[in-house]
């Protein structure tokens, strides 16, 4: 689908690979392993740039697969950048204008 457009734009451009992607068989909860070079990416942006990439991916997946939450990973581990770690699940984000 189209909504797809969005994530891989996030993560097309570095070497980041998608280690393993799962949906819950409910459909509601999704489960992305990224390579390690997607935090390393992550870590070298500001507050700001990491959540606007962060939120973009996680709206870009909820919306192409009508789930209502996303699990990121890193290698399995949880996701930790000088800014923030994501041990919770995210949800969909409305931009503030």
């Amino acid at each position: 689908g189209s909504g797809l457009v969005g994530s891989e734009m996030c993560i097309r451009d570095r070497d980041t690979k998608v280690n393993d992607f799962s949906i819950s068989e409910d459909g509601k909860h999704i489960t992305l392993d990224l390579s390690a070079g997607f935090r390393d990416y992550l870590k070298t942006m500001q507050e700001g740039s990491e959540a606007v990439i962060m939120a973009a991916l996680t709206n870009s997946f909820l919306d192409a697969y009508d789930a209502q939450d996303l699990l990121v990973t890193i290698n399995g581990e949880c996701l930790e950048t000088k800014n923030r770690t994501y041990k919770d699940k995210l949800v969909f984000v409305d931009f503030v204008e």
